[in-house]
């Protein structure tokens, strides 16, 4: 994870900020899959994902759904 980025510190930081007259919209989430570099283990860097005002409403579970996806494609994978 980056130094002094926290998941908290991400949404605080951009949820609500406007851009043009688009309203931002984020989506934080905690990999929950464990990342590995030269046969050490590191901490996954959370997922952040951004959105704008013009999505719908139920856009994080769509985004959260297709991450879980993505996760198992690379489990099947390696």
């Amino acid at each position: 994870m980056v130094k002094g980025l926290s998941e908290d510190r991400v949404y605080n930081c951009l949820e609500g900020a406007m851009f043009g007259n688009e309203t931002v919209r984020i989506l934080v989430e905690r990999s929950d899959g464990q990342a590995s570099a030269t046969k050490r283990q590191q901490e996954a860097a959370p997922l952040v994902v951004l959105g704008s005002s013009r999505l719908p409403p139920h856009w994080p579970s769509i985004v959260s759904k297709w991450n879980h996806s993505m996760e198992k494609i690379d489990e099947d994978t390696t």
